[in-house]
Parts: C-alpha cells; sequence; structure tokens
C-alpha cells in the first residue's frame, strides 16, 4: 500500500477505535531528507583541520589531562582557524550561508568557553561543543570523506 493510503487508514482506524493495520517488515523506511549543501575547497580543508586536531587532543580531554594553557591554547587555534573562512564559503544558497554562519558562531563560542571558562568541567564542554558543531557541520555540507567525531 502506498505511503499517503498507509497513513490515512492509520489515521482512520485510530479515528473509529479500530486497530492499525500492520506495517510490513519489508517495508522501506519513510525517506530522511539527506539534501546536504556543497562546501568549497577551503571549507573542507579548514574543517578537515579542525576535526583532525579534534581528534587528535580527544583522548586527553576524554581522560581529563588537559591543562588550562592546554585549554587556551586549544580555544586559540580554533578561533585562527575558523577566522579564516566567510559564508561565502558556502556557496550562493542562503540557507547554506545561514547554516554555516551558526556553525562557525557555535565554533566561536565552544573556543571562547574553551579559553575563558573559570574550572575544567566547563572549559571541557567547550570542547564537546566543537565537536558535536563539527558533527553538524558534516551533517549539512556534502564534503567527501568526512567522518564523524566520537564525543
Amino acid at each position: 500500500m502506498p505511503h499517503p493510503l498507509r497513513l490515512l487508514s492509520v489515521l482512520l482506524a485510530l479515528s473509529f477505535g479500530l486497530s492499525a493495520p500492520p506495517l510490513r517488515a519489508d517495508s522501506p523506511p519513510p525517506a530522511v531528507a539527506t539534501a546536504r549543501w556543497p562546501a568549497s575547497g577551503r571549507l573542507q580543508h579548514t574543517m578537515t583541520e579542525i576535526a583532525r586536531m579534534l581528534r587528535a587532543v580527544g583522548l586527553d580531554l576524554r581522560a581529563n589531562v588537559r591543562t588550562d594553557a592546554q585549554y587556551d591554547a586549544l580555544g586559540d587555534w580554533l578561533d585562527k582557524r575558523i577566522a579564516t573562512l566567510s559564508v561565502a564559503d558556502a556557496g550562493p544558497a542562503m540557507p547554506a550561508q545561514k547554516a554555516l554562519t551558526l556553525i562557525l558562531g557555535e565554533m566561536h563560542d565552544s573556543a571562547d568557553l574553551m579559553r575563558h571558562a573559570s574550572h575544567q568541567p566547563a572549559r571541557h564542554l567547550g570542547y564537546l561543543m566543537a565537536v558535536r558543531t563539527a558533527n553538524n557541520y558534516g551533517k549539512e555540507f556534502d564534503h567527501p570523506g568526512w567522518e564523524a567525531l566520537p564525543d
């Protein structure tokens, strides 16, 4: 049964207090929109650098063996990388530019937290925010070979 008809039959069955027709195991799951925005070469290069650095320091950060100075340095490094990017790296589409603006803003916020938080758990949260933001980038932009970071 086509998807709209199945939905209609479920709604009708629920409205009359009947049981809904069973979903078949071989039915394909509903399609999820996976359209991603193209990323410029500069955006891909910079995000690859950021991902490499976050992976490299991730083990230390998860083991909580980083010092405040190391968090400061990571925050500075991250801010310098994102400063090389602009919304133009997302292409001409306004939704892509908005998505990149959010990603760059969240990266800056995470770098700021790594540098200025008054205690280690909050600095660590800045690192986790950067990881989450990098993973969001991978969901929003087409970046061949991109691998999500573990958090």
